[in-house]
């Protein structure tokens, strides 16, 4: 069986209430897969998926109010938030521990390097730039590559007709033209 909407299913199982109601309210029980179920049983069973599908839609519905609202709130937090980070990092220094109380992300020190630091990574990243063949746009315009012909097509090309005759002139009277 497809899956239908719940408002097609909701009509449905309505429409099988009102069939029950009128078509079989004088049997007294019938027989579906081997068990028996009465009029009243199916009525009450049917009537529990229409309940259930009208809980669903409230539920959805309450869900959905919800999220709006979260929306709204975050919306009118949001620039507070930004102006209560401004305050308390002018208040107390946006790497102190005060900041990262209030759940801030505290910003990291600048630790300054010396020389010998400094030139140490220059070396470590020319090694690894030697090593990693990389290089930058400068470099990589200065790379040209070769190509090798085969010894097989460095031999001559006859150029002119192989019967000994001489070539055709050159349409419009023009002269031929020789490398």
């Amino acid at each position: 069986m497809s899956h239908i909407n719940r408002a097609t299913e909701q009509a449905r199982d309505a429409n099988i209430i009102a069939g029950i109601q009128k078509h079989l309210q004088s049997v007294t029980s019938i027989s579906l897969d081997g068990v028996a179920y009465a009029p009243a049983d199916l009525v009450k069973l049917f009537q529990s998926q229409i309940d259930q599908a009208n809980a669903c839609t409230a539920a959805k519905t309450a869900f959905l109010n919800t999220v709006k609202a979260k929306a709204a709130l975050d919306a009118e937090v949001k620039p507070i938030l930004e102006l209560l980070q401004s305050y308390v990092g002018n208040a107390f220094g946006r790497s102190s521990q005060a900041f990262g109380d209030f759940g801030f992300t505290l910003r990291k020190s600048n630790k300054v390097q010396n020389t010998e630091d400094k030139a140490a990574a220059a070396k470590k990243r020319e090694a690894t730039r030697k090593v990693r063949n990389t290089m930058g746009s400068r470099q990589k315009e200065k790379v040209k590559g070769t190509v090798e012909v085969p010894v097989a097509s460095l031999a001559p090309v006859a150029t002119g007709p192989a019967n000994g005759a001489s070539p055709a002139p050159p349409p419009n009277g023009a002269t031929p033209s020789h490398p």
